[in-house]
């Protein structure tokens, strides 16, 4: 294939979340115009772009990227690698390393800027795109003879780089995104035709015409005299319409300073009307605070070099003064001109975007200070911020966090909800509050309260988020239901054991103070049992310790009358319970008719487990009390005894030297 030396070029501009436009615009261009097509976008450093795959489903043109050098070529489109800025040289395109950091590149700037120094007859075109980068390379395609096209701001999804154009007066047109591609086609082939002209020989067209030549040369003068005479009338017309169509005041001053032509609006910020050309600007006031002025006019005209001043007016509004030398057609200075764009809302938004990035630097510097985990996140470019708080709990460095999409990196679960759901709430509302589960480096999943707060800042999304720990607490509050659940299971119980000790005692009992004091000790044997399981937490009742409770009050404080034998073993609340009002029972005897009636018994109990650790033997035997007999007619505290422990086998065997009782029961597999 023969290569082009020098192909039309056509610079398109837009951002990384432009693709919709580009594809519009590619669907839309024809694939024969001629022209080498270099699409520059924003992407981030770290991020891969398939643009070029995605634009060449949209074109039957050619699509590369470009990472190194490559000739351009007519009917082809070049897409930048990421990371990567590009210059234009002799018909070459070449990519370079950034000098310098993120924060400070402005790589279609510099692009536009290297395209206008090799091709004044180059065009860019400025799709939707965010920040100020380009403003400064339209200008320089413009001012080297180019033509720059500019998307309708109204539509673009991003409309800061398309106004930006636009403000700097570089825009030649301002179109929809799909009416630019049939403009382009007819300003490239128009600029093609016009670049063959010189070349043609003027005499085809009289040869085909059917008319003598002494008719061609007399019509030829005429009609060259009546062009002569209709141009400066029509240049002055288009002038004139001009200057009342635009919306930017312009004043034009001669070499001496006398006012030679303005536009309407000038007249909103000097006090002129249209019969004053041929004044002196002096002879006027103005609402510009700046009383330097004239001197301004006086130094163009004397240096030739341009002064460019934002000045507010008395009536608050902000104004960008350019002046410059006028230059004739034949590039003589004729004066002074002087150009005043209304900036106030620039400065405006200015004014909020420094206010907004002032607070976010304080609240930045907080997220930095705190122990409690904060972050923040960009919708689009993960992670900006992530403090000290976050490292601790999440355990993640900086590094490792700063620039992870936040989701991922913590493998963020909304319990009954989606991310995407929680994203959705954040742009209409602004907030979000509530539970989510992150998920740890070591790989702990942890429930946290969050508190999530939308931060836009100009076409930036950032989202403030502090969290908290509430894993353990969470915990807690389980084991407080289970607690409370048990605590409820455990009364009432305790209630029907109550109830049924008030039934039993009072058909056993031969009075009214035999029942007080029968029920009272029955229920002080079964306080003192559960007094024992509260302090495990209801884990269970070590046997000596239940057996010391029950027996202590009937001792005197003499604890030679008590022996207690046997291994430590843990009864489970289900047998702690009645087991205690079993040994209250063989006490409340042995005080009234065995071994504690007297003053020199004893009461020795003591157990052991048998070999697999589950079946327990206890033995209570009273020494040196009165002789013993089987009771005439069992009570209820003999069937509390025999009883009242499930799945236990009860002997008492009723000797001359006192009562043995002996207790085996099957103990759980927890025991």
């Amino acid at each position: 294939m023969k290569h082009e030396e020098h192909p039309p070029i056509v610079g398109i501009e837009a951002s990384a979340g432009s693709v919709q436009a580009l594809q519009t615009f590619f669907d839309r261009m024809p694939d024969d115009t001629g022209a080498a097509f270099v699409v520059i976008v924003h992407l981030s450093p770290g991020n891969t772009s398939d643009l070029g795959n995605i634009l060449a489903r949209c074109t039957r043109m050619p699509v590369k990227q470009v990472a190194g050098q490559a000739r351009l070529e007519s009917n082809h489109v070049y897409v930048i690698a990421p990371n990567r800025r590009v210059k234009i040289a002799d018909g070459m395109i070449g990519t370079l390393e950034f000098d310098e950091p993120q924060a400070h590149r402005t790589p279609v700037d510099f692009f536009l800027r290297s395209l206008a120094e090799q091709d004044g007859s180059a065009f860019a075109v400025i799709l939707t795109a965010a920040g100020s980068d380009a403003a400064i390379g339209v200008r320089a395609i413009k001012e080297a003879g180019g033509i720059v096209l500019v998307q309708d701001p109204d539509e673009a999804e991003y409309a800061s780089m398309p106004y930006n154009a636009i403000a700097a007066e570089a825009a030649d047109f301002v179109l929809p995104i799909r009416e630019i591609p049939d403009r382009l086609s007819a300003l490239i082939a128009s600029r093609a035709a016009a670049a063959s002209a010189p070349g043609r020989s003027g005499d085809e067209g009289y040869r085909s015409t059917g008319e003598e030549p002494e008719t061609s040369e007399e019509e030829l003068p005429n009609n060259e005299l009546k062009l002569k005479l209709e141009s400066p009338s029509r240049a002055h017309s288009d002038l004139q319409n001009l200057m009342a169509a635009t919306d930017v005041a312009m004043l034009f001053l001669n070499q001496s300073l006398q006012i030679k032509r303005f536009t309407p609006r000038l007249m909103e910020i000097f006090n002129v009307t249209p019969n004053d050309e041929g004044r002196p600007i002096t002879d006027f006031t103005h609402q510009l605070d700046c009383p330097n002025f004239v001197d301004d006019a006086r130094t163009v005209l004397k240096g030739l070099a341009p002064v460019e001043h934002e000045i507010e007016s008395r009536n608050g509004r902000w104004y960008l003064v350019r002046m410059r030398p006028y230059r004739t057609i034949d590039h003589k200075i004729d004066g002074v001109v002087a150009t005043f764009v209304d900036v106030t809302d620039r400065r405006r938004a200015e004014e909020i975007a420094r206010e907004s990035k002032q607070r976010l630097d304080q609240e930045m510097r907080l997220v930095e200070l705190s122990r409690s985990p904060i972050f923040v996140w960009d919708f689009d470019d993960g992670i900006q911020q992530w403090n000290r708080g976050s490292e601790e709990l999440y355990g993640y460095s900086r590094d490792e966090a700063l620039g992870k999409q936040k989701e991922k990196l913590l493998k963020t679960v909304v319990p009954g909800s989606s991310f995407e759901a929680l994203r959705q709430t954040l742009l209409e509302k602004g907030y979000w509050s509530g539970e989510l589960r992150h998920t740890t480096k070591d790989g702990q999943v942890l429930t946290v309260e969050s508190h999530i707060e939308l931060q836009p800042l100009g076409d930036r999304r950032l989202v403030l988020e502090g969290t908290r720990d509430v894993t353990e607490l969470k915990r807690w509050e389980h084991r407080r239901q289970l607690l409370l659940s048990e605590l409820s299971h455990r009364v009432k119980n305790t209630l029907a054991v109550v109830q049924s000790l008030a039934r039993q005692t009072l058909r056993t009992a031969h009075s009214s103070e035999d029942f007080v004091e029968l029920l009272n000790g029955r229920l002080t044997a079964l306080a003192n049992a559960h007094k024992l399981l509260v302090e495990s937490e209801w884990r269970g009742a070590e046997l000596g310790m239940l057996a010391f409770s029950q027996l202590e009050a009937y001792i005197g404080g003499d604890r030679q009358r008590l022996r207690i034998e046997g291994e430590s073993v843990m009864l489970p609340p289900d047998i702690a319970t009645p087991f205690g009002l079993v040994l209250h029972e063989l006490a409340t005897n042995a005080a009234k008719y065995g071994a504690l009636a007297v003053a020199n018994g004893q009461v020795a109990l003591s157990w052991k487990l048998g070999s697999e650790g589950r079946r327990l033997s206890v033995t209570w035997r009273e020494i040196g009390g009165p002789p013993v007999k089987p009771p005439e007619e069992q009570g209820f505290g003999g069937v509390l005894i025999e009883k009242s422990l499930p799945g236990a086998t009860v002997r008492r065997d009723f000797r001359l030297d006192g009562i043995v009782c002996t207790i085996d029961i099957e103990l759980p597999d927890a025991a």
